[in-house]
């Protein structure tokens, strides 16, 4: 069976202002006749500078120690290659940097402070990513406890109090598996997605994301 494409097409997750820019801003380049893959990136980097819903980009979902950390993720359908990054430190750019990565190595993902010296040879700029929201999430995560957290069979009970922490026993173990400390809404469990298809009907999708809050920090 053969299909027949009359338009190009980006499709994107979510609602709300920023998202719609950055479909928008796909679909733009896409039709002024620019790449599948560069309408793709555009789109992404756009939720990155608008920092979409606070899931994108710099200055949110800090991880425990306050430092915010970025991952993206590439695909190009029809030349079957993928690349990504993630962790990476002070360079707000990660859907550029992964593009970089698919177009001037053959690795497939570049990872923490690796991630960050490959984006500074590419020429990436570095800068903080901390901004004075993120220092209020993170201060209103401590005054709470620090919850949530993805800490488990550990002393103190992770659900109560901070670190540091040290492994429980075998049995305190048992009688913490029936805890949670888990919150479940719509910032835990997503980020921007976006498909981009041109008028051959090929597809390339891609990710950008500043991850769990208040995931362990990664050296």
């Amino acid at each position: 069976m053969e299909f027949s494409f009359c338009r190009r097409v980006v499709v994107t997750t979510w609602d709300g202002h920023g998202f719609r820019s950055a479909t928008l801003n796909a679909y733009n380049s896409l039709n002024s006749g620019n790449s599948r893959m560069g309408s793709l990136v555009e789109g992404l980097s756009t939720c990155e500078r608008l920092q979409c819903d606070t899931t994108v980009g710099y200055g949110g979902s800090p991880d425990e120690s306050g430092e915010t950390t970025l991952d993206a993720l590439l695909i190009d359908g029809p030349g079957h290659r993928m690349a990504a990054v993630a962790q990476l430190r002070r360079v707000r750019d990660a859907a550029r940097v992964a593009w970089a990565v698919m177009n001037h190595t053959q690795h497939t993902m570049i990872v923490g402070e690796q991630a960050t010296r490959f984006a500074l040879q590419m020429g990436f700029k570095e800068e903080n990513l901390t901004t004075p929201a993120s220092l209020l999430m993170m201060d209103v995560w401590r005054r709470n406890n620090c919850q949530p957290n993805f800490w488990k069979n550990v002393n103190p009970t992770p659900t109560k109090s901070c670190g540091p922490y040290q492994p429980a026993s075998a049995t305190e173990n048992l009688e913490k598996m029936v805890l949670s400390n888990r919150i479940i809404d719509r910032f835990h469990h997503d980020t921007i997605g976006m498909v981009v298809i041109d008028d051959s009907g090929e597809v390339s999708a891609g990710t950008s994301t500043n991850g769990a809050r208040y995931k362990h920090r990664n050296e």
